[in-house]
């Protein structure tokens, strides 16, 4: 779950998007926050925001990171994109869930779990970074610091050396937070999985993290959504445009 907030107005170009990594289960919510592994990248043309499975995100970070070969491009099913080529001013979006104040006049985009309530946030702030933070305290799913891209001064908190994605199961068991369901209903009082880990349900559910039998996420309704053939190819389009 989480929260994505691109403003393509000329004033105020701002990618802005929670830092909280979720697994949730029929019975229990885990997350970390500020694990240091962001889900914005910029390769210093290319600014993408990804929400949906962290694998596949990974797999898209490291592709865009080593030049976007178009032969290589990894399969988007599972996540969507909104994604901005910094000198061309061209922009990608796929299945974000609001278009403020429509669709056919984009000012700004919205996306994850927590997209309505910034958008709400929005009408009333006009400020990405203030949209993420008031979505944070309305939305259980989305969390931790706002991480922020600036595409027209470059200005970012966006971590040079990330943490990898491997590396988020140590800090969940390390730091990490544990939600419980009563009758699928999810008790918001987050309890520390370091002392969680008594019960044997949760210690099942970390290890099998741990073991890679399952995996993080930022969800989105609109990452659930299969891609059809002309959308990916509109997707490789984009980035070979970004290489020219």
């Amino acid at each position: 779950m989480t929260t994505n907030v691109f403003s393509i107005i000329s004033s105020h170009k701002i990618m802005a998007c929670d830092s909280r990594w979720s697994y949730e289960t029929d019975k229990f919510l885990y997350y970390i926050d500020d694990s240091g592994y962001d889900k914005i990248i910029f390769n210093g043309v290319i600014a993408a925001v990804f929400a949906g499975k962290a694998n596949v995100i990974e797999l898209f970070k490291k592709w865009i990171s080593s030049g976007c070969n178009k032969d290589t491009m990894p399969n988007p099913n599972g996540i969507s994109i909104i994604a901005y080529n910094t000198l061309t001013d061209k922009l990608f979006t796929r299945n974000h869930s609001f278009t403020y104040p429509s669709d056919k006049n984009p000012q700004v985009l919205f996306s994850g779990s927590g997209a309505f309530d910034a958008m709400r946030s929005w009408e009333k702030c006009n400020d990405c970074i203030k949209s993420v933070e008031n979505a944070c305290l309305t939305d259980v799913y989305t969390g931790g610091s706002v991480k922020f891209l600036n595409v027209l001064s470059f200005e970012h908190n966006i971590l040079i050396e990330q943490t990898q994605l491997s590396d988020l199961f140590d800090l969940l068991k390390e730091r990490g937070f544990v939600m419980r369901k009563h009758a699928k209903q999810l008790n918001t009082i987050a309890e520390p999985i370091k002392t969680a880990m008594n019960d044997p349900e949760i210690l099942k559910d970390v290890n099998g993290l741990s073991s890679g039998e399952a995996s993080f996420d930022a969800p989105a309704p609109e990452a659930m959504i299969e891609w059809q053939e002309n959308e990916i190819q509109e997707l490789s389009d984009f980035f070979q445009s970004c290489n020219k």
